[in-house]
């Protein structure tokens, strides 16, 4: 999905391939890995501890949070990876199908890219 060399890569017209569009014009070098953090949702610290469970067994590290307003639980998974748009389709299919039987559901994605060194 990508174009000639100081170009823009060709992303798809919807809300991740926006996303993905916006860190490139921010600066970040698209071909250089960044962290990726992906959220699972969850409406309970139970839900979000099975999730947290299952996320691990299958190789990933995760880390709980609890939003201090509405109280509810995520589980926020982060990935060293380049941010490519079919690897984060297929990144958040993974964690939505393992984390679905425990009650939990993808909730996006985000990154603060790699411009200036952040990683």
């Amino acid at each position: 999905m990508t174009t000639p060399a100081g170009s823009l890569p060709d992303y798809p017209d919807d809300e991740d391939g926006k996303a993905l569009r916006n860190i490139a014009l921010s600066g970040s070098d698209m071909s250089r890995p960044m962290v990726v953090d992906f959220a699972i949702d969850a409406s309970s610290k139970s839900i979000a501890l099975a999730c947290l469970a299952a996320i691990e067994d299958a190789g990933f590290e995760g880390q709980l949070y609890q939003d201090e307003d509405d109280q509810r639980w995520a589980v926020y998974v982060a990935i060293r990876m380049i941010a490519e748009y079919d690897g984060i389709m297929r990144t958040q299919k993974i964690l939505g199908e393992l984390v679905a039987d425990h009650g939990g559901t993808p909730d996006g994605w985000g990154t603060f890219g790699n411009v200036d060194g952040a990683q």
